[in-house]
């Protein structure tokens, strides 16, 4: 309760001072520089929701430069505390090598986390994709299908064209 009393405080005060400037929202990129001085402290104080913000910001280069690097420093840090989406990101930028060396056993074993615990559709597909071509894993055709099978069933539509009769 506390963080967001923070946040909506932190909005507020942004909104006052675009308001006095005469700044408005129409300008998309001053959107995304208020969002990151909005989102930067929240991250800093340990919120996994604005981590995760913060280093999706960071990876795409909107409100601030683009820095795969600190992207993947932000995920680890949601990734750490259970942040399911981070989890997958950073297993994404492991297998791609984005921002951080390319490990396809850590992008594994972050895909799993997301997969297993967090049941995230999309990081399924990509474990299933992982033991399809065996990489960072055991080529395993079996597992594959069975991550694939728990994709489709959450909705991933690829995964549901792999699975067709």
């Amino acid at each position: 309760m506390k963080r967001f009393l923070a946040l909506v405080v932190l909005a507020l005060a942004v909104g006052a001072a675009m308001l006095w400037n005469g700044e408005t929202q129409d300008d998309p990129a001053k959107a995304e520089i208020q969002r990151f001085h909005v989102l930067q402290p929240l991250a800093e104080q340990g919120d996994a929701d604005a981590q995760y913000d913060l280093a999706g910001l960071y990876r795409a280069g909107r409100g601030v430069e683009v820095d795969p690097r600190a992207a993947a420093e932000w995920y680890l840090k949601a990734a750490k505390k259970g942040h399911v989406a981070a989890r997958h990101a950073l297993g994404r930028m492991f297998e791609t090598g984005q921002g951080v060396k390319r490990n396809f056993q850590k992008a594994a074993q972050w895909y799993g986390l997301a997969a297993g615990i967090g049941e995230h559709g999309e990081a399924q597909y990509d474990l299933g994709t992982l033991y399809y071509h065996g990489r960072g894993v055991p080529h395993d055709y079996a597992v594959a299908i069975k991550w694939y099978r728990k994709a489709a069933l959450r909705g991933h539509t690829v995964a549901q064209f792999h699975m067709a009769p």
